[in-house]
Order: C-alpha cells, then structure tokens, then sequence
C-alpha cells in the first residue's frame, strides 16, 4: 500500500493524473466520488459529507505519510488538514484557479488561504493567480503542468460517452483542428461552430462529453464537424497527436487549461485565445485568435500555413517548461521528505 497518495474528489481529472504520475514513486490516485448523490443538486451538502466521511476513514486505514489534495472542492483540503494535524502527515494542496475567478467557489478563498498557511506547500497555477497570493503565508508555487501522463486505455475505469455524433465521411484527408472542451460557461463554442462553417475544407473535432453540450449544437453541427464523446485517455491521446493542431479557448483572462499544457507535451501547435495569461505562458508555438467566428477562422487559416513553424516552436518551449517542472519537483520532494 503507497504512503503517498493523491486526493481528487473528481473523476477523470487529468491534472491530478498527470501530477500523481510525475514523482518517483508515483503517488496513489484517489478519486473519490459520491456518484449517486452527484446527480441531484439539492443534494450536493449531503455529496460533501459522503465524500468526507469516504475520505476520512481512507486515510485512517491507509496511513499514508504524503497527501497532495485538489482543491476546490475546499472540503477535501480541510479533511486532510484535520487528519495531518493529528497524524503529522507532509500535505499539499493543489489549488485550481475557480476559487479566484468563479462565484461558485470565491467564497471560499479566506479557507484556501487558511489552508495554504498550514500546508507543506500549495500549487497554483498562472502569474495571475500566483501575484495574487504574494501576500499568503506559507510556501506557495506558481506550479507548471508535468508532463502528461500518457496511460494505456483502461486505466481510467468507465467511459461515459462512447457514442459518436459525426456527420464527416470516414478517411478524409484535410486540415484538422482538434477542440478540447468540456462545454463549459467560458468556452465559446457556438462561434467555434460558425467558425467551422465558414471552413468547409477543414475539419474539426471536438471532445468531451456532448451530453453537456447544448442540444441545438450536437443536433445540427456544421457538417465538417465531430463531436467525439468523452474519450479513454489512450484514445484522447491519440486524437490529440494526430492532429493539425490543438484548439483550446476560454472567455477567462487567467485560465490556465489543462488541454493547452498536454497538446505542449504532444508537440502539438496551439490556437488559443487571445488572453493574457495564455499570452505570458505561450510565448511561441501558439496562435491567438479573438473568440468570435471571423476571428477563430482568421486563426486556422493562419496555423495551416504556419503549422511547421509553430510545430518546432512548441516543442522547444515543451522542453524548456519540462526542466522548469522537474526544478519544481525537485524541491517539492525535498520539502515532503523534511
């Protein structure tokens, strides 16, 4: 049984794969959900509970002697805390950007800073996030992506959208974008499909699971393009790699996506949006559009006449972000060894 563990109370969520994938040895993946009560939103404070109570008494039987937790959910962090208190656990808290930027969890940033002053450390992500906690106590890291963990297909138990929605004829030969999304509020994806009607000669395929997608969309899509479901990892991968390029784009001027950071890893050239965050962060190897059809059309036109260019850009910059990420694992291993 590891003594390092890894607590996410998602499922299938690729930051906390790749993190728990990249120390040696590798730390155990906890993803700790409440399925059943996940599906009823008036439920969620009883979610929380469940999800607690799982976590609580996996710790007490496991024992393990180095936590990293994902947070939001703050919860998850304030039951590790309680259980370092007692046991004198190492434990890092894997701050992501919503408790910043989104009124579903800025409530609760008092607690993360609350957490951040008793942790071993806490990672953010972005110079925008990161000037923000200057001022916290407490060892905080502006923390780059590892490199992505590229598992074999079944790793990831469960595949909740394996239907395809696809009007495109099997074996064409064009230009291919591939979206990452997973239908969020800040993902554009209505001008993405104006966009691709102005683009008939390229196609786009867009992953994630469409059942969050609004109907209209998945019912009547520009025929160039392919709502692919919610992929296995091996199979997202693949697509991924095989593409002309990587879009991944967000209404939010400090996101830091993890679709972004993996096509990097890939080799993979980027259009993303023009957002300053991902502007500092992607200095080549990218181009930046405007989040509306004229201007994500503009975009591919230019990455299908750039793409080797930025191809030998973003893999340059890959290796410069990956001995900055192995600088940075070096030190956490140092402080959760103290």
């Amino acid at each position: 049984m590891s003594d390092r563990v890894f607590i996410t109370w998602v499922r299938n969520s690729g930051r906390a794969r790749d993190l728990a994938a990249a120390f040696q040895p590798p730390f155990a993946l906890w993803e700790i959900e409440a399925r059943r009560l996940k599906q009823q939103p008036l439920l969620l404070p009883l979610r929380y509970l469940e999800q607690a109570r799982v976590t609580w008494k996996r710790l007490h039987g496991a024992k393990p002697r180095v936590i990293f937790v994902q947070s939001p959910p703050v919860f998850a962090g304030l039951v590790v805390a309680l259980y370092a208190r007692g046991t004198g656990a190492r434990w890092v808290v894997d701050l992501h950007s919503s408790p910043f930027n989104t009124k579903k969890w800025g409530w609760s940033l008092p607690l993360q800073r609350w957490l951040a002053a008793r942790a071993t450390a806490t990672l953010v992500h972005g110079e925008q996030i990161f000037a923000r906690t200057r001022d916290w106590t407490g060892r905080v890291i502006n923390s780059e992506e590892p490199p992505a963990a590229l598992q074999p297909e079944g790793v990831v138990q469960g595949n909740p959208v394996r239907e395809t929605v696809s009007p495109c004829a099997a074996g064409e030969k064009k230009f291919r974008v591939q979206v990452i999304s997973n239908f969020l509020f800040d993902e554009p994806l209505p001008v993405v499909l104006e966009a691709a009607r102005q683009l008939p000669d390229v196609v786009f395929h867009i992953t994630g699971d469409f059942t969050r997608a609004a109907p209209a969309w998945v019912a009547n899509p520009p025929a160039n393009v392919t709502f692919t479901g919610f992929l296995p990892w091996a199979e997202y991968f693949a697509e991924m790699a095989s593409a002309g390029a990587v879009m991944v784009l967000t209404t939010r001027a400090d996101a830091m996506q993890l679709g972004a950071w993996e096509a990097m890893y890939l080799g993979q050239p980027l259009i993303l949006s023009d957002q300053p965050a991902l502007r500092r962060y992607y200095r080549c190897g990218a181009v930046f559009v405007r989040n509306t059809a004229a201007g994500i059309a503009e975009g591919v036109r230019r990455m299908q006449v750039e793409e080797a260019q930025r191809r030998v850009e973003i893999q340059a910059l890959a290796q410069e972000k990956r001995q900055v990420w192995e600088r940075q694992r070096a030190e956490l291993e140092e402080w959760i060894a103290r």
